[in-house]
């Protein structure tokens, strides 16, 4: 029996060291990234507001908000800079939270983000050929 609690102790603890690595590669962030949003869409399924229905944001963060919205991470940062594309936003994001999110991911919040606060009225943008320029209202 001794044996058998001291293996399975020995199993788990492997386990956690595994889980640790593993949640340090950029495939988990991507992983973590994707089921972030699933849960977001499914939330809006449910009768809640998605992220991505009318985030209407009055109020400008005064510090960078880590743990704020996408949103309000857009509107701290075009606050700072009064303008950008979606790629000088990326290069503030990472000054920010470096190595946070892998590039692809970054890319993607960031213009899904940028072009509903646009659509919302919380920013504005113009397009010039493929891409837009965000600007602080």
């Amino acid at each position: 029996m001794q044996t058998d609690s001291i293996f399975l102790k020995t199993l788990q603890d492997k386990e956690a060291e595994l889980l640790a690595k593993l949640e340090e590669t950029p495939i988990w962030k991507q992983i973590a990234g994707i089921r972030s949003t699933i849960e977001l869409f499914k939330q809006g399924e449910n009768g809640h507001t998605s992220a991505f229905e009318n985030p209407t944001f009055t109020v400008v963060p005064s510090n960078y908000p880590v743990e704020g919205s996408w949103g309000a991470k857009i509107l701290y940062i075009l606050n700072k800079r009064t303008s950008g594309f979606v790629d000088d936003l990326m290069k503030d994001f990472e000054t920010y939270e470096p190595g946070k999110y892998d590039s692809d991911t970054l890319y993607k919040r960031i213009s899904q983000n940028a072009s509903v606060l646009k659509k919302n009225g919380d920013i504005d943008g113009v397009k010039t050929g493929l891409k837009v320029k965000y600007y602080k209202k």
